[in-house]
């Protein structure tokens, strides 16, 4: 975020991401061929109404640095300078979208709602759909959020908890039968709050006893 990327081919996000403004801006770069870039930046712009973009700039021999520019703002933000939203939301879409649609991907999020405002993480949802119905990716997502949960059909969550005998266990939340009823008036979220999916408390009280 704040020494920038080392400038190398490619659009393959790594695992921590430090290669994020490169990929980035090789993707910029193939904008008019491809739609990758401007699906990203579409999303960013839902998600922050005033986001206007990114500029590139190589900081270094062989660094490149991304500033935010903003309808609100005169001069382009730095990076660091940014909300750890506007990070955290530009690091999932890329994850999303870097790779070609025609080529099959898995792609791994854990807790990728940290720092989003509920609104970023509807839009994230929306963002998530459009990758595993659209560009021909598998996504698979780890959450404690009600908000994030609730975004996606009850037959695409699974939930994970500890059984009587301390094991882990997955249960399809269209498939726990006690809650059906409750599914047709409720969100998940709010099903997952309510402890009626995954209960927390009941695992302690369990542990304590």
């Amino acid at each position: 975020r704040r020494r920038g990327s080392e400038s190398e081919a490619g659009d393959r996000l790594q695992d921590r991401c430090d290669n994020l403004w490169s990929v980035l801006r090789n993707l910029h770069d193939r904008r008019i061929i491809d739609k990758r870039y401007d699906t990203i930046m579409n999303f960013m712009k839902q998600s922050f109404p005033s986001f206007d973009g990114l500029f590139f700039e190589q900081t270094g021999r062989n660094v490149i640095y991304a500033n935010f520019l903003d309808e609100k703002r005169r001069d382009p933000i730095q990076a660091s300078g940014v909300s750890d939203g506007h990070i955290q939301m530009l690091i999932n879409l890329t994850a999303l979208f870097s790779e070609k649609p025609n080529g099959y991907s898995l792609i791994l999020l854990d807790e990728p709602d940290i720092s989003l405002h509920p609104w970023a993480l509807a839009v994230f949802g929306k963002a998530v759909k459009l990758a595993t119905e659209k560009w021909n990716k598998q996504v698979f997502i780890s959450t404690h959020s009600p908000v994030l949960i609730s975004q996606f059909k009850p037959q695409n969550i699974w939930a994970m908890e500890l059984d009587k005998n301390g094991q882990t266990v997955m249960k399809r939340v269209s498939e726990i039968t006690d809650i059906q009823d409750l599914l047709e008036e409720y969100a998940t979220g709010s099903l997952y709050m309510a402890e009626a999916i995954a209960p927390q408390s009941q695992s302690f009280t369990e542990e304590s006893n």
